[in-house]
């Protein structure tokens, strides 16, 4: 399966469940404040009123292997969605 078609395919509810794990309780706000994004367009994203950016569940990925690790959440997202976004214009062979 390729990386564009894997990103694309975590549903609303996925979504929901994987930060709240992640991040425990007030997850959407957290998530939101961490992407620099309204609270909003979390909530949004959760009902499935807008769908996910594709890059959100790589993040989400990135995320769980620190939360795993013991590792602070706080990351450089900016940096992190760059490198997200070349992985996904050049797959590798």
């Amino acid at each position: 399966m390729a990386l564009k078609e894997s990103m694309e395919q975590m549903t609303p509810q996925e979504f929901k469940a994987s930060i709240e794990t992640i991040m425990g309780f007030g997850a959407q706000r957290k998530f939101a404040r961490l992407l620099g994004r309204d609270d909003t367009t979390v909530r949004r994203w959760v009902s499935g009123a807008r769908k996910l950016p594709p890059e959100v569940p790589l993040l989400i990925a990135m995320l769980w292997e620190r939360h795993r690790m013991g590792l602070p959440l706080d990351v450089n997202i900016e940096r992190a969605i760059g490198e997200l976004r070349k992985e996904v214009d050049q797959p590798s062979a």
